[in-house]
């Protein structure tokens, strides 16, 4: 799928997916958007925390969420931005069971996204 990347961390049993688009989706809806898409895999989606972050000063969305895409239960933390330059999602997901103990590595990776104005 273009402008979607898959990474796996070396360590196992943890997963980066960046997606970058074009397109300006408001803030507001981006939640909306990430619950509903992961439903399409997941009967049920949890929101454990949902809260606004800044990436490079710019406003996002931070979101930790519980689903079962499979059978198979896994966490996520999400960094999010929707604005003018496009729209940036880069998740991390791990097992549920192993999530506290690679939180630090996950919330490490995620957080390492840059939000540049173009032609920076």
């Amino acid at each position: 799928e273009e402008g979607v990347y898959l990474l796996s961390h070396k360590s196992g049993d943890l997963y980066l997916k960046f997606i970058a688009e074009q397109i300006e989706i408001p803030l507001a809806r981006l939640r909306d958007i990430i619950v509903a898409n992961l439903k399409k895999e997941a009967s049920r989606v949890d929101v454990l925390e949902e809260k606004p972050v800044e990436l490079n000063g710019k406003p996002a969305l931070r979101l930790i969420l519980q689903a079962d895409p499979g059978g198979i239960p896994l966490t996520y933390l999400i960094h999010a931005y929707g604005g003018p330059f496009g729209t940036l999602q880069l998740t991390g997901y791990t097992g549920r069971n192993i999530f506290e103990q690679k939180r630090t590595l996950v919330e490490a990776l995620v957080g390492k996204i840059k939000i540049a104005n173009p032609g920076q």
